[in-house]
């Protein structure tokens, strides 16, 4: 089957989609277990422990780490704007994974949120076509991009502001807060 007739997109950008729907689920199994992990902890009172020191927080680690590496991956056989909006269905993973093993309380407004997650992520991959990105040299994107008056304009005034805020945070950072987010 190629692009020629109607697909949307060739089946490796199919095994991307699928694997980057597989790692959002991982990562969401992973989030579950550390939060079962921490509550469990809680539970124990005085006798909590580093959540460092804690096996099922280390499993949860592991999973996340597994799930991101296979995100990782699905960049690879298919665009991040295909990739990337998969992501949310992770929140599905999530909620579902929520409901069954933390014991939280599903809603009518979690379905309903589902049922957009689904519609915009099947919408988002659909419409990406296949059409070939060309992409710039280095020297192409220098000139292109970062030469120009707005960027250099932009930097400028990222660059001065960093400074201004710099030389008054011991000043005035303990009575506005905004100084120390303004940095950030």
């Amino acid at each position: 089957m190629g692009k020629s007739d109607g697909q949307t997109h060739d089946d490796i950008t199919w095994v991307g989609i699928g694997l980057a729907i597989f790692s959002n689920g991982l990562i969401s199994i992973s989030l579950n277990v550390q939060k079962y992990a921490h509550n469990k902890n809680e539970a124990l009172g005085e006798n909590r422990k580093p959540y460092h020191h804690i096996p099922v927080w280390w499993l949860g680690m592991v999973i996340n780490a597994l799930g991101e590496l296979g995100n990782l991956v699905a960049y690879g056989y298919a665009e991040a704007t295909v990739v990337t909006p998969i992501g949310a269905v992770g929140v599905i993973f999530g909620a579902i994974i929520a409901t069954f093993i933390l014991g939280e309380k599903f809603q009518r407004t979690d379905f309903l949120g589902f049922i957009l997650i689904s519609v915009g992520v099947i919408l988002i991959v659909y419409s990406k076509g296949t059409e070939a990105v060309i992409e710039p040299t280095v020297r192409e994107a220098l000139d292109e991009y970062f030469l120009k008056t707005q960027c250099i304009v932009y930097t400028s005034i990222v660059i001065g502001s960093t400074i201004a805020l710099l030389s008054i945070r011991e000043r005035y950072g303990k009575q506005y807060v905004l100084l120390y987010t303004g940095l950030c």
